[in-house]
């Protein structure tokens, strides 16, 4: 705790609780560290997906406050049903955290996860059969690198820690703790990963090999961003927030490595989405554009013209984001639009009927545009940031920049 928070005392932090053997083993461990001055806060996501949920959160209630800890209970509501039930529940978890600590804990530094060495293992082995690459392989870290003001930092202060060796710590503290049933459904990847490092073990494939295969990975990923880093200052920038353009020749003169990180960051900042898309279908989006072709991926377009590749928001992602000022929440997670002269407005994407109503910058594609944010009056654009201004008008790109990556 004391790496993580530069040997500072912060002065309130979160605990992701969900009554499990690591999270308990967490919330002992930090509610005798907070002795030193820091208030902490247990927060359990009740997905709602078992009949003995509730129960399992009042389980993590009366644990926290055994200790002296704060408790809050947080539901997820939303599951429709479709697509991957453990990645659909995490995604929710971090979304439920985050918006709570910004409404209710905005003192709250940093939100602990209770992730093992074991947890790192698996990752790292599930990435494998995946086929990752660097980035990938490199797993989890202990900390979410630079977080940008107005973000939630997650942390990881037992990632160097076993899974057994903190049940062992649970049974001299007399401490109880919950198994969650689907731990041994092999359904899950990760059951089935779990289940195989155990037959990998005796090969020399053991979570500690695998955890020191991710850090090694983790530097090799920071000498790669850096490298691309670099090349940005070059052959990146920005013509409007939200829009990143690269110089054609200098991206395809470039190492395969690099031009594919600097590609991959660009469509993860512009789209706000939380991993870059996969390795075949960046190559294939790149092979396209090196022959002038444009395409969409990732939520994004990327437009060629003779000299440069943009990379924006694609419309169709956007088409039905459509809000009135008032209701005071960023469009596409990525805008925040204020002041008294757009009082009564809608927010929504300029499309076809937009473009044709300013007067576009020369160096932006008229497609790159479509899907860029205005405000409306009725069927009449009445402002475009950084386009089409007027007094009393304000709006915010709200993201990180695109670069730099490290």
């Amino acid at each position: 705790m004391a790496v993580l928070f530069d040997g500072a005392v912060p002065q309130h932090v979160g605990i992701a609780l969900s009554g499990g053997g690591d999270s308990m083993a967490l919330l002992g461990l930090v509610a005798d560290w907070a002795k030193n001055g820091c208030k902490v806060t247990a927060i359990t996501v009740d997905h709602g997906l078992r009949a003995v949920s509730a129960d399992e959160a009042v389980f993590a209630q009366v644990a926290a406050e055994r200790l002296g800890v704060t408790h809050a209970t947080l539901l997820w509501k939303d599951w429709d049903g479709r697509g991957n039930l453990q990645a659909e529940a995490r995604q929710a978890r971090y979304a439920l955290m985050t918006n709570w600590q910004h409404d209710r804990a905005p003192d709250m530094t940093a939100i602990l996860l209770g992730h093992t060495l074991d947890d790192q293992a698996e990752t790292v082995l599930m990435r494998l059969a995946r086929g990752s690459g660097v980035d990938g392989l490199a797993g989890m870290t202990v900390g979410r690198g630079s977080v940008p003001p107005g973000s939630t930092a997650f942390l990881r202060p037992l990632l160097n820690e076993r899974r057994a060796d903190l049940r062992t710590y649970l049974n001299a503290a007399g401490t109880p703790w919950l198994d969650d049933p689907s731990n041994d459904d092999t359904r899950f990847e990760r059951v089935r990963i779990r289940q195989a490092l155990a037959h990998l073990e005796p090969l020399g494939i053991s979570p500690d090999r695998l955890a020191s295969t991710a850090q090694s990975m983790q530097r090799a990923k920071l000498a790669l961003d850096w490298r691309a880093d670099e090349i940005a200052q070059q052959i990146a920038h920005e013509p409007a927030p939200g829009i990143v353009s690269f110089d054609r020749l200098g991206l395809f003169a470039i190492d395969p490595e690099t031009r594919l990180r600097l590609v991959a960051h660009a469509l993860k900042s512009v789209t706000s989405a939380p991993h870059r898309p996969r390795l075949a279908t960046l190559e294939r989006t790149l092979g396209k554009a090196a022959g002038g072709e444009g395409s969409t991926l990732h939520g994004a377009l990327v437009t060629v013209t003779p000299t440069q590749v943009f990379i924006s928001r694609e419309l169709e992602a956007v088409k039905s984001q459509t809000h009135p000022l008032e209701a005071a929440q960023p469009w596409d997670q990525r805008w925040l639009f204020s002041g008294s002269a757009l009082i009564g407005t809608t927010i929504s994407a300029l499309g076809e009927a937009g473009v044709s109503q300013i007067n576009r910058p020369p160096e932006i594609p008229r497609a790159a545009l479509l899907s860029y944010p205005a405000a409306w009056q009725g069927e009449n654009v009445a402002f475009v940031p950084k386009i089409m201004t007027i007094p009393a008008a304000m709006a915010e790109y709200i993201v990180p920049a695109a670069f730099p990556l490290t």
